[in-house]
């Protein structure tokens, strides 16, 4: 006669095999029980296989290898980096993390500005002026700047000359020494009251 234990393998093996003993389930209490919990893991294994087609097995077994190396190397390769990391500090180092500041860009500088171009005619040496506003008298031209020094030449009203040097202040008047084919002598550009008696051609 079989013993409990006995019976409890009896019920697995058949369990098993798919051959069931149904005198022995009803009656022994230890078989029925082998079986029964053998059917269940045989059942639950059969759900687990049928709920995936079989070609998705291998390739599930492929990518948990896969992830399982990754995983390996990467631990083993940060653990190595952190332990060169360690031994390379001496032990009293400070550890300063550099962060990375923003650059401001400075605006572009406007361009300079364009010299102005003065279109109005003046005087200069080596110009040419005519002598305007004297009202029928004419523009006296002296020795050297100044209404005292002695008149050399007199320029009539409308004449042009080319003035020569200049120009000099004396006696509150801006003076140029100019010539033409009378001759050659300082005279003033203009009255002390803004008249002008030397005009830039």
């Amino acid at each position: 006669m079989f013993n409990s234990e006995e019976m409890y393998e009896r019920g697995i093996q058949d369990a098993a095999q798919d051959d069931l003993n149904s005198f022995y389930y009803q009656h022994y209490y230890h078989y029925r029980r082998g079986y029964d919990l053998a059917r269940r893991r045989l059942h639950r294994k059969r759900h687990v296989r049928q709920s995936l087609p079989q070609q998705v097995w291998p390739a599930l077994f492929i990518v948990a290898l896969v992830a399982l190396i990754g995983t390996g190397m990467f631990i083993f390769t940060t653990s190595g980096t952190r332990e060169n990391a360690t031994t390379q500090l001496p032990p009293d180092a400070d550890v300063v993390v550099a962060t990375a500041t923003p650059v401001e860009e400075e605006p572009p500088s406007p361009p300079p500005p364009e010299p102005l171009i003065d279109s109005e005619p003046r005087l200069e040496i080596g110009g040419t002026a005519r002598v305007v506003n004297m009202n029928g008298a004419v523009l006296r031209g002296r020795s050297e700047p100044g209404i005292t020094q002695p008149v050399l030449v007199r320029f009539a009203e409308n004449s042009e000359v080319t003035i020569l040097e200049g120009p000099v202040e004396a006696n509150d008047y801006t003076w140029w020494r100019v010539e033409n084919e009378l001759g050659a002598g300082w005279v003033a550009e203009g009255s002390l009251d803004g008249m002008v008696w030397l005009e830039p051609q």
